[in-house]
């Protein structure tokens, strides 16, 4: 599966457009922000780095097929200190933290592969936009078993449960990335 993560900026008209038009499944809107809401918080929080996912595959016409957001310093102790926690004990500096929230594959592009592609993808995007990362971490549902099994094939490790969400316990998990290579 080829994908390419742009980072998408407030003049992005089409981009925007097309991040805002990508729907979830059912199922998924209980464990993740739709761009629809995610975006216009992201685009307003300097610390926030939106981002659309384009598929390379040929049946997909190199559309937006997904959509996300790099959150630079929201591991902190003094953000989040359940999550500060969890990453300390799993050996990991928060300071040094991006997470990944708000990531959606569109429902008609789910179960191909996209997420797990842009997943890996995001790990990479993590320090180009934000030098001072070194891991990514996100949380996902206990429920969402797709979502933790594309991630697990991403590259991301379970580093343990997690209660800071609204939707249920998920399990908090992390992805080493390194400094940005240009």
């Amino acid at each position: 599966m080829v994908v390419r993560l742009v980072v998408v900026g407030p003049d992005d008209d089409a981009l925007l457009a097309a991040a805002l038009q990508l729907r979830t499944g059912e199922e998924q809107q209980r464990f993740a922000k739709a761009p629809a809401e995610s975006f216009p918080l992201a685009l307003a929080d300097p610390a926030r780095t939106p981002f659309v996912v384009l598929s390379g595959e040929d049946d997909d016409d190199g559309g937006v097929v997904g959509a996300g957001v790099l959150h630079a310093g929201a591991a902190a102790s003094d953000q989040d200190p359940e999550l500060a926690e969890l990453l300390a004990a799993s050996g990991e500096d928060p300071a040094t933290a991006v997470l990944l929230r708000s990531f959606v594959v569109g429902a008609d592009h789910q179960g191909r592969g996209h997420g797990t592609a842009a997943a890996r993808a995001a790990v990479a995007l993590a320090p180009v936009v934000a030098p001072a990362a070194r891991v990514v971490v996100l949380t996902v549902n206990e429920r969402n078993a797709p979502g933790l099994r594309a991630y697990g094939r991403a590259g991301f490790a379970d580093v343990g449960r997690y209660l800071g969400g609204d939707a249920g316990p998920q399990r908090a998990m992390t992805a080493r990335c390194g400094p940005a290579t240009r």
